[in-house]
């Protein structure tokens, strides 16, 4: 393979973040929030994870993990965002979407260094919900966060 034929640096990084998730359902809760929304954010997620039945360990975890994704639309995805909850068989299902572009396809994947001022709000979701998708490109990024619901 010559250096023609191979792929750009730049198109090996967005990989991971190719393609589209599948639509929120149209039923789903929505709510466009900003700077001054993440509480109503918190309250919605909390709410929807306990009408759903998670304990409230879970539910206090997806609350945690959806406002720190919405913060980061706040303060790095154009200052606003919109977030969708929505349950499916298995799980409640929370999205944040924005207008940033996530570069780094390990984002929220690597522990960040006790001295960096951020990189948490990716990372904590990661480890707090069962599945964190994430899908980002120059048009905007989308993080899903799905939590199981008991007894699944």
């Amino acid at each position: 393979m010559s250096a023609l034929d191979s792929p750009s640096t730049t198109d090996v990084i967005d990989r991971p973040f190719a393609g589209r998730l599948p639509p929120a359902p149209i039923t789903a809760a929505s709510l466009a929030y900003g700077a001054s929304g993440i509480d109503q954010v918190r309250r919605l997620v909390e709410e929807a994870a306990t009408a759903a039945g998670l304990t409230s360990g879970r539910r206090d975890d997806l609350v945690v993990a959806v406002s720190e994704i919405a913060s980061n639309s706040v303060r790095h995805g154009g200052g606003s965002g919109v977030l969708r909850i929505w349950s499916d068989e298995r799980a409640l299902v929370c999205q944040v979407e924005d207008a940033g572009y996530i570069r780094d396809p390990l984002a929220g994947r690597v522990r960040p260094a006790p001295t960096a001022e951020g990189g948490r709000g990716l990372w904590l979701a990661n480890h707090l919900c069962d599945l964190v998708e994430i899908r980002s490109s120059e048009r905007g990024t989308v993080v899903r966060m799905r939590m199981e619901l008991p007894g699944r």
